[in-house]
């Protein structure tokens, strides 16, 4: 029998597995369960998973997913509630929320993508990676396809979330070339240029 590593990964795993959890309670309450087939409602139970077998590749590919829409829906949140100025209407949402609901949905848009970064940017990253992204983008558009109605727009799969500026006549069926274009490859590059400067400054200390 394998013996149990109780490693930072392993912490992580749980960390995950409880925002994984505490995500469900929110949309039971919310009486929404259908919000699990956004990448910010299910990706909490991914990097558990990837965190538990220690699948480095596997977590930077899903971090390369959404990192970049986590990024804009923070700016959202703080240009929204500290400036009074609507990026792109992304958080308004949350004034309508109770403060537990307003808490965990905090907590799967900025304690996930961002937190595994800090834990795995020391790591090299593999073109593997791509290809883990890729099987999950066609993951999350073939769920959002069969499992979700047009009207809910998840992951903005239907009509862009309604961003006049990106829609366009069969923008539905180029959502994956166009999410591996332009979220998954800049961020997988962004995640290696991380991991050389932060090699190069070591190499400088020693």
């Amino acid at each position: 029998m394998k013996k149990i590593k109780f490693d930072k990964y392993f912490y992580l795993g749980i960390f995950f597995s409880v925002i994984q959890i505490l995500v469900l309670i929110r949309n039971q309450i919310l009486d929404e369960h259908i919000l699990f087939f956004y990448y910010c409602d299910n990706i909490a139970l991914f990097l558990a998973i990837a965190f538990f077998i220690r699948n480095i590749p596997l977590i930077k590919a899903l971090i390369s997913t959404g990192l970049i829409l986590q990024l804009v829906y923070l700016i959202d949140l703080i240009s929204y509630y500290l400036f009074g100025v609507q990026v792109t209407g992304a958080t308004t949402y949350l004034a309508n929320y109770s403060i537990f609901a307003m808490i965990i949905t905090l907590l799967m848009h900025l304690a996930t993508a961002f937190i595994a970064l800090l834990f795995v940017f020391k790591e090299k990253n593999k073109l593997i990676s791509l290809l883990y992204a890729f099987i999950y983008m066609c993951f999350l558009y073939f769920t959002t396809i069969f499992f979700t109605h047009p009207d809910y727009d998840i992951n903005c799969v239907f009509n862009a979330c309604g961003t006049s500026a990106l829609y366009f006549e069969g923008f539905t069926t180029y959502w994956i070339p166009l999410g591996f274009l332009f979220l998954i490859i800049p961020t997988h590059y962004l995640q290696e240029l991380i991991y050389f400067i932060h090699k190069k400054i070591n190499n400088k200390k020693q």
